[in-house]
């Protein structure tokens, strides 16, 4: 178990869609954390794309995971 915290919105001034959460508190773990956002991010011509960015970090080493450097989530169901 632990503490963790997510948030939505559906505001104006956001992505049509979104979500995000983190958390830094975990059973047995004395530094990790994890932060994680989705999106559906605005782009040319009013086209969204589906976008995300993970930070995950364990023993002070960070892993990051987004779409800008080309991170692929194949399946998240």
């Amino acid at each position: 178990s632990g503490v963790g915290y997510t948030e939505k919105d559906w505001g104006s001034s956001f992505p049509s869609a979104w979500i995000w959460g983190q958390t830094n508190q975990w059973m047995n773990a004395t530094s990790a954390s994890l932060f994680f956002s989705f999106a559906s991010v605005p782009w040319y011509f009013g086209l969204e794309l589906p976008g995300f960015l993970i930070v995950f970090e364990y023993n002070h080493q960070f892993y990051r995971f987004n779409t800008y450097l080309l991170s692929i989530i194949h399946d998240f169901s």
